[in-house]
């Protein structure tokens, strides 16, 4: 049968591999991206009665019904690319898919 030998330098080698491989395969499982949160407040370059109008209309940025968001609704206006900010025919400005106003129109089905 073979011996096995095992010296100070391949146990320090085999050590630091499998700590170096726990390291990367914690931090790897532990860094799942997380979506970043899309944000369509910057409103600086609308002139102020845009600004007054969207206010007025009472738009907010995240609506608090459930099946009465921007992205089902008629005046929305779907952005070109996937979680960008889109827009809408009456509230200037970039419009939240998830937002909501008080000119909300349900899509037509």
């Amino acid at each position: 049968m073979d011996e096995i030998t095992f010296t100070r330098r391949g146990l320090l080698k085999s050590a630091m591999l499998a700590g170096a491989t726990i390291v990367v395969g914690a931090s790897l499982l532990s860094c799942k991206k997380k979506p970043q949160e899309l944000n369509c407040t910057d409103v600086s370059l609308l002139p102020p009665a845009e600004r007054t109008a969207r206010e007025a209309l009472k738009y907010v940025e995240h609506s608090p019904y459930a099946d009465k968001k921007c992205q089902n609704c008629r005046l929305f206006v779907v952005p070109p690319k996937t979680g960008n900010c889109g827009g809408c025919q009456v509230v200037k400005g970039p419009i939240n898919p998830d937002g909501h106003c008080i000119s909300w129109i349900a899509k037509a089905v």
